[in-house]
């Protein structure tokens, strides 16, 4: 009896690991590949530093080294460029390369969104004029 109990006990084992490979496949065959929104520099100047920290323009100003035009411009979402993430990592610790990354990550989303409605709106309109023809 010991034994039909193991034989049984090593097949379901070996039912439970191809299962498992199975289920592996298929949840990298089928990944998901939708990539959500990235934090804009904006968010991310104000989620971790300015709300925490009671940081003002003004302090921002005098730490980075920036005019307070392009600070300004900052807080009202101008992207970053190379001076501004120079002088936001001379103020906050961080490193330029930093911010030119959150800033590229954040740019390649918006423009790949862009196109994305641009391509679905031609094949709309492709298969509706496909459609009509017929």
């Amino acid at each position: 009896m010991k034994k039909l109990f193991d034989t049984v006990k090593a097949w379901a084992m070996a039912i439970v690991f191809y299962a498992l490979i199975a289920y592996t496949w298929v949840a990298m065959k089928f990944k998901r590949t939708k990539r959500r929104r990235p934090i804009s520099p904006l968010e991310l100047l104000q989620e971790e530093w300015i709300n925490p920290l009671g940081l003002r323009e003004y302090e921002l100003v005098c730490k980075s080294g920036l005019s307070a035009e392009t600070v300004s411009s900052v807080m009202n979402g101008a992207p970053i460029t190379q001076e501004i993430a120079n002088g936001l990592s001379r103020a906050l610790g961080t490193t330029p390369q930093f911010w030119m990354n959150i800033q590229k990550a954040y740019d390649g989303w918006k423009i790949q969104q862009h196109y994305k409605a641009k391509i679905a709106d031609a094949v709309r309109a492709y298969n509706k004029k496909e459609n009509d023809t017929k």
